[in-house]
């Protein structure tokens, strides 16, 4: 705990709690009471909080999508949690954390460049309404980066 800041002259200047300070957005970056209990935080550039470390060793880290909706969390005890939104509504669709709790189901990854393209190419002329699109198991766990198999 700071009772009193020394300046380089000599100076002295009584420190009175709580200690609080702010970032030039407004949002509390450091906050400490007269116990010597702390918190440090970090925002985004949204003035979302990514991150906040406490005197006990405790931090959480936190991410948001481009809508400001946090869609993962995780802290130091090892619990994490992950959410997903419906683009449209901005409801959540889904959500899982470390204790095994699951509501709603994942939206499909985005198709990668090499997959998308091979079925885009096949979609481009605007008459086609059905089109079957062929591929061996090794060329899409290849197109999506993961083992694929087929489930009966």
């Amino acid at each position: 705990m700071i009772k009193e800041l020394t300046f380089k002259d000599g100076r002295k200047l009584d420190v009175a709690y709580p200690i609080q300070l702010k970032d030039s957005r407004g949002n509390e970056v450091y906050f400490e009471n007269c116990h010597g209990t702390w918190t440090k935080y970090e925002f985004d550039s949204n003035d979302n909080e990514i991150y906040a470390e406490y005197s006990t060793g405790f931090w959480i880290e936190r991410k948001y999508n481009e809508k400001d909706q946090m869609t993962y969390l995780m802290d130091s005890n090892g619990f994490w949690q992950k959410q997903q939104y419906n683009p449209d509504n901005g409801f959540e669709t889904y959500y899982e954390n470390s204790y095994g709790d699951i509501r709603g189901k994942p939206v499909a990854k985005v198709l990668k460049p090499a997959f998308a393209g091979k079925i885009s190419s096949l979609m481009a002329a605007e008459a086609v309404k059905n089109v079957t699109v062929e591929m061996t198991m090794e060329e899409i766990s290849k197109a999506i980066g993961k083992n694929v198999k087929v489930i009966k």
